[in-house]
C-alpha cells in the first residue's frame, strides 16, 4: 500500500495565477533531490503567485506526522527562495537549537555538493547561533516602494535560529519558516511577525505535526491558524494536513471502548491516509510496531496526526490582558526582603523559579527568576539563590500537591529545610486553602481599584497569564493546569512567591486581601 498523496484537509489561497512549484522541483532535482508526489504538491501550494508576481498565500500550513519528509519540502522552498526568487532574507526557526542546526546541516550539504549552487555562495556561517548561508550579490528584479518592480543588487541570505523571544528582532525577513510549530509561543510570534511588515512580498510558513495540548504548552498559535483553515474563508492562507479519520476517532474515543479504538488505530487505511510517505520512506510494518509500543492516544497524535487541540478563544482570559500590560514596569525592583517559589509542569518538561518583594511604593513586585526546560536544575538554583541572598529571602514556597513536591527531599538535602514556628528554615508547603487565597489575592492586586502589584513585562509570564485557566477549589478557585492553554508554571510561581511575601515578608504576619464586616 502507498500513502495517500492528497491531504485530507486542503485549503488554497483565492488568487492563483501561476505556481513556481515545478520550478522549485526542477531546481532541487539538479542538486540530486527527488520529491514524492505529495511533496511536489506542497511546494506547488506554497509557491502559487497572484497576477503581478506576489505570493498568493501570506501564510502556509503544512501538517503531517513525523518522518514523512516535511523537512525536504522546507528545504526545497528555501533553496528556491535563495537561488531563484532572490529573497533578501529567509529565517528558519525551530523550538530547539539542535532541530534548527540539523536543518542547517542538511541544506549546507546540498549546497556545497552542487556546483551550480556552491559557485553562487559568498560564505557559509557556522558559528553557534549564527548558522546561515549568504550568496554573492547579483542584479535582480525585486518589489520596491509601492509594489513596483525595480532592479537592484541583492545578496540573498538564509539564517537558522532557535526560537527565543528576541531571536529575530532587528531582522527584516521576506520569508519566515516556523518549523515544529506545535511549540510556538505568542512572544515569538510577537517578535518575528513585525519583521515582515515592511516586506512587499512576504510569506510565513508553519510546519508541524499535530498539537497535543497535554505535552505542547505553546500549541495555541497553530490552533488559531488551523481554525481559519477549517473555516475555509481566509483568501491568503494555504493549508495542507494529512490525518486519519478524525471524526470517527473522536466518536470511538467518547465511548471509552479500548478494543474498538485499538482496532481503528490498526486499520491500514488510517496509516496511509495520515502518512503520505508510506511505501516511499515509511513501511506499514514499522507503523504497526509503533502501535504495539505506544499508547493509543499517543499513536493517534504522533502517527495518525489526530491532534488534541487547545481552546483558542482569545477573548476569555482570567486576567484582562490590557490591564496586565498596563501594570508592567521593566524597571521595577524590590527593596529588602523577598520570597521565592518553585513550580513544575505536570509533564515535568518546564519549571519556574519566581520571586516577590515590596517596592519603594509598597506595591508587590513579582518576577520570573528562571524559566527552563526540565527539573534537574531547580534544587541547585534555589540553593544558590538562598545562599546568595541569605539575609533577604524570607521563604521558599511550593505546592507539595503538584509535581514540585517530589523535590522536597532534595531541597532538604541542599539545606532548604521546612520553615519552623521560630522562623528557622525557609521551605513553606502551601495547602489547598492557602493556594485558593493566593490565587484570589493576586487577582485582586491586579484590578484597577486595588493597583497593588507590578511585574517586569517578561514574555514567558505574559504568555502564561494569557493562557491560564481556573478550577473550582471547594468554595473558591485556583489556577488549573489541566484546562490552561499552555505552560502556566510562571503564573503559579509568581502567585506562590507573592503569597510568601504577604505572609512572611512582614513582621505582623498575613496582610488580608479581603475583610468581612
Amino acid at each position: 500500500m502507498l500513502g495517500i498523496q492528497q491531504p485530507q484537509i486542503l485549503h488554497l489561497p483565492a488568487e492563483r495565477a501561476y505556481s513556481s512549484g515545478p520550478d522549485a522541483v526542477a531546481l532541487c532535482a539538479s542538486a540530486g533531490i527527488t520529491f514524492d508526489p505529495w511533496q511536489q504538491l506542497a511546494l506547488e501550494a506554497m509557491l502559487w503567485e497572484r497576477p503581478g508576481g506576489r505570493w498568493s498565500a501570506f501564510e502556509v500550513g503544512l501538517l503531517l506526522a513525523r518522518q514523512n519528509g516535511k523537512n525536504e519540502v522546507l528545504m526545497g522552498r528555501e533553496l528556491y527562495g535563495l537561488f531563484v526568487a532572490n529573497e533578501p532574507l529567509i529565517l528558519h526557526s525551530a523550538h530547539e537549537y539542535r532541530t534548527a542546526d540539523e536543518a542547517f546541516r542538511r541544506i549546507k550539504a546540498v549546497v556545497t555538493n552542487c556546483r551550480d549552487m556552491s559557485r553562487k555562495v559568498k560564505r557559509i556561517l557556522e558559528s553557534h547561533g549564527e548558522e546561515g548561508i549568504e550568496l554573492l550579490a547579483t542584479p535582480a528584479w525585486v518589489f520596491g516602494a509601492g509594489g513596483r518592480m525595480v532592479r537592484q543588487s541583492v545578496a540573498p541570505r538564509l539564517r537558522f535560529l532557535a526560537r527565543t523571544g528576541g531571536a529575530a528582532r532587528g531582522f527584516t525577513a521576506s520569508t519566515t519558516v516556523w518549523d515544529e510549530a506545535f511549540n510556538l509561543p505568542d512572544h515569538v510570534v510577537n517578535a518575528q511577525l513585525p519583521t515582515m511588515s515592511a516586506v512587499p512580498n512576504p510569506q510565513l510558513i508553519y510546519a508541524s505535526s499535530a498539537v497535543d495540548q497535554t505535552i505542547h504548552p505553546y500549541g495555541v498559535v497553530l490552533a488559531r491558524v488551523r481554525a481559519r483553515a477549517l473555516a475555509g474563508q481566509d483568501p491568503a492562507l494555504a493549508w495542507l494536513e494529512w490525518q486519519g479519520d478524525e471524526t470517527r476517532y473522536r466518536e470511538l474515543a467518547s465511548t471509552g471502548n479500548r478494543r474498538l479504538i485499538k482496532e481503528f488505530l490498526a486499520e491500514p487505511q488510517q496509516h496511509v491516509a495520515a502518512n503520505p510517505a508510506v511505501g516511499y520512506r515509511i513501511s506499514l510494518e514499522h507503523t504497526v510496531k509503533e502501535l504495539r509500543t505506544m499508547s493509543s492516544r499517543t499513536f493517534a497524535v504522533e502517527r495518525l496526526n489526530i491532534g488534541d487541540w487547545p481552546a483558542i478563544d482569545e477573548d476569555e482570559t482570567v486576567i484582562d490582558m490590557d490591564r496586565w500590560a498596563a501594570i508592567a514596569d521593566p524597571e521595577s525592583r524590590p527593596t529588602g526582603t523577598i520570597a521565592l517559589s518553585a513550580d513544575v509542569s505536570p509533564d515535568r518538561k518546564w519549571a519556574t523559579i519566581a520571586s516577590a518583594g515590596r517596592r519603594f511604593d509598597d506595591r508587590l513586585h513579582i518576577k520570573i527568576v528562571h524559566h527552563r526546560p526540565g527539573t534537574h536544575w531547580i534544587v541547585d538554583a534555589l540553593a544558590d539563590l538562598t545562599e546568595r541572598y541569605e539575609d533577604e529571602v524570607c521563604a521558599v514556597v511550593i505546592d507539595p500537591a503538584g509535581p514540585v513536591g517530589a523535590l522536597i527531599p532534595d531541597l532538604h538535602e541542599a539545606g532548604i529545610g521546612d520553615k519552623a514556628p521560630d522562623g528557622r528554615g525557609l521551605l513553606v508547603r502551601i495547602n489547598a486553602r492557602e493556594l485558593a487565597q493566593a490565587c484570589g489575592a493576586i487577582y485582586q492586586e491586579v484590578q484597577p481599584d486595588n493597583d497593588g502589584i507590578r511585574h517586569c513585562g517578561q514574555d514567558n509570564l505574559d504568555d502564561a497569564m494569557r493562557d491560564v485557566a481556573t478550577r473550582t477549589l471547594s468554595d473558591a478557585w485556583a489556577w488549573s493546569r489541566k484546562h490552561s492553554g499552555g505552560d502556566i508554571t510562571p503564573v503559579v510561581g509568581v502567585t506562590l512567591a507573592a503569597h510568601g511575601m504577604r505572609v512572611f515578608g512582614t513582621t505582623s504576619g498575613l496582610i488580608p486581601w479581603v475583610a468581612y464586616a
